[in-house]
């Protein structure tokens, strides 16, 4: 099973979200900035890695 984080940003009330590719599964669809965990890394830097990759923003992780 592969673990999974995403990211729920929100800034004076809008939602950061990103835009699948067209080659993607589900084509294209929005969806908070998400990847999947590394073997040996954990989930908070799973996410700040996912969220630098993918958006280009360094995000201090926040726990749940």
């Amino acid at each position: 099973m592969k673990r999974v984080v995403s990211a729920e940003i929100v800034r004076e009330g809008r939602w950061l979200l990103t835009q699948r590719s067209a080659t993607a599964a589900m084509p294209l669809l929005w969806e908070f900035p998400c990847g999947r965990v590394r073997d040996g890394e954990s989930e908070e830097e799973a996410l700040v890695r996912s969220v630098r990759a993918r958006v280009g923003v360094d995000v201090p992780p926040v726990p749940t």
